[in-house]
């Protein structure tokens, strides 16, 4: 009987001492990603390790947020196609008191879309909005508050509406987690 004990002890302390060392503190599986905090002087962020174009070295993005905790925003239908089918973006904020933190949203989207898709993404003082008439190579992509968090396209544009400006940049981060496919719609 001690023997049984013993062993089942032993068997509890390796598993856990594995588990333990085999992923950092603050690190989970996001589907087949691996997903760590981060902190960095006063910023508090996440890390998301990917593969793109079946390339065998990972890549790792930095969001504010992770994939578990924008579960409940939506992704609209065409979005992706109404990002990714564009040769520029022009980032538009809908409303002229929003602040810094919307700022923020703008860069986080602008540095995972021109990194990992090569679109350059402009802010232009509004140059476009949605009432534009565009052609097959300019997107908009307009940021704005609104009653839910979510994404969607409208007047063919791309809108990332938030319920504050914190929202702007969950919308954002989210967007990038779809266009990779580590997030569904």
């Amino acid at each position: 009987m001690k023997k049984i004990l013993v062993l089942l002890i032993l068997s509890i302390f390796f598993i856990s001492s594995c588990t333990f060392f085999t992923s950092a503190p603050g690190t989970y599986k996001y589907g087949e990603y691996e997903v760590t905090r981060t902190r960095q002087g006063g910023y508090a962020g996440y890390l998301t390790t990917v593969y793109i174009n079946d390339n065998t070295n990972p890549t790792q993005i930095n969001t504010r947020h992770d994939p578990q905790s924008l579960e409940n925003i939506k992704v609209g239908k065409n979005v992706r196609e109404s990002l990714l089918t564009k040769k520029e973006l022009f980032l538009h904020i809908n409303d002229e008191n929003l602040t810094g933190l919307t700022t923020v949203a703008g860069l986080e989207f602008n540095n995972l879309i021109e990194r990992f898709y090569s679109i350059p993404v402009r802010y232009e003082e509004n140059k476009y909005d949605c009432s534009h008439n565009l052609d097959n190579r300019i997107g908009i992509v307009k940021l704005q508050l609104g009653d839910e968090t979510k994404v969607f396209v409208e007047d063919s544009c791309v809108v990332l509406q938030g319920q504050t400006e914190k929202d702007l940049v969950r919308a954002a981060d989210r967007t990038i987690f779809f266009l990779l496919g580590i997030m569904e719609e």
